[in-house]
């Protein structure tokens, strides 16, 4: 659910997934991993601070 969310955001905004880890300081493929593994939530509230939408947006 987590990543269907991050994708729905990062088509409203036009870019990709590659683009949004290099722009939150986040490794490659760090985001593709959550899919599969937890993220901690330093790096969900990265992501979060970027779209501008709060760290619970991800959560629900």
């Amino acid at each position: 659910m987590l990543i269907k969310k991050i994708k729905v955001l990062c088509k409203k905004n036009n870019i990709n997934i590659g683009q949004l880890e290099r722009a939150t300081g986040l490794g490659f493929a760090t985001i593709r991993k959550w899919d599969k593994s937890s993220p901690n939530m330093k790096n969900i509230k990265k992501v979060a601070d970027y779209f501008g939408v709060p760290v619970t947006y991800f959560l629900d």
